[in-house]
């Protein structure tokens, strides 16, 4: 036997709130615990589905900022004991080594609250043509659709 539970509007408003709350102490302690660390820009956020059926509101709680560069990425990512990841990006026209950008990114959840930070930098000219020659290399090396 169950019962029906209906939700209100309110209830959602309330969710809201609560987890604006708890991203803004997320990002008071994250400033109070590591004051030394770079932050350029952030974007608090909450998310908060409602149903007004028998479902409770789900919330979601995300702070993302940019650290700006890799250093200070990876100096989040050793304070948050968080694993950062990095790629290579092409800007431009292909084949120009001018417009490379590596990115990093850390995405951890630290009390319920998923926190994620980027960085950024651009490749040097012989780096970038370094990396398009890796790319070519690989790019040969792969097997062709429908060899053997």
């Amino acid at each position: 036997m169950s019962s029906e539970t209906s939700h209100t509007p309110l209830e959602a408003i309330e969710a809201f709130e609560a987890g604006a709350f708890r991203v803004g102490q997320m990002m008071r302690r994250l400033l109070a615990e590591h004051p030394g660390l770079p932050m350029f820009h952030f974007r608090p956020s909450v998310h908060v589905t409602a149903w007004l059926d028998d479902q409770p509101a789900d919330a979601e709680l995300r702070l993302q900022f940019s650290a700006r560069t890799l250093d200070g990425l990876r100096a989040w990512a050793a304070a948050l004991d968080a694993p950062a990841t990095t790629e290579v990006d092409t800007w431009g026209v292909p084949g120009d080594s001018r417009m490379l950008t590596e990115y990093g990114k850390v995405v951890t959840t630290v009390d319920g609250v998923q926190v994620e930070i980027t960085g950024s930098r651009d490749l040097s000219a012989e780096e970038a043509a370094a990396w398009r020659a890796e790319q070519e290399t690989a790019a040969a090396a792969a097997p062709q659709d429908g060899a053997q």
